[in-house]
């Protein structure tokens, strides 16, 4: 019992942010903006089979930290002429309905679109490695039965 015990607490650390993950991170900061961490954390946390100890509000703030620092970096790389805003410009960029209490704030991530495009590429190159095995079983059975 404790060498299974043990083997579900490794499976547990091993696993880690996905795109989907990531990306359904990105899309709750752009729904609960940058100083609602505890709520960004829920959602995940609700979403997703992430351990409890990755979906912290600080391990949800750090990821995006990292998330934005690493797409950032790929835009420079890649878009010399246009600078992508760094964390304190998106900070200062929360637009909220009105000037009052509201919890309604809207994050601009310039990047959220460009996870969205590597969550399809990678669900496409899943869908025709299954689609080939399924091909292949289906072509290994038919020769199978003519002998």
């Amino acid at each position: 019992m404790a060498i299974e015990e043990e083997g579900k607490h490794k499976n547990q650390n091993q696993q880690t942010w996905g795109t989907w993950e990531e990306l359904l991170l990105a899309s709750a900061v752009k729904r609960h903006g940058f100083k609602n961490w505890d709520s960004v954390s829920l959602e995940i946390q609700t979403k997703t089979s992430l351990p409890l100890v990755l979906t912290t509000p600080e391990n949800c703030q750090q990821k995006y930290n990292d998330l934005n620092h690493r797409f950032n970096t790929n835009n420079k790389l890649h878009h010399h002429t246009r600078k992508p805003p760094d964390f304190q410009e998106q900070h200062n960029n929360i637009n909220t309905a009105d000037n009052s209490n509201t919890t309604n704030k809207h994050v601009n991530i310039p990047w959220l679109e460009e996870l969205r495009q590597l969550r399809v590429a990678e669900l496409k190159q899943e869908f025709f490695a299954i689609e080939g095995e399924e091909i292949g079983g289906r072509a290994g059975e038919k020769r199978s039965r003519r002998r």
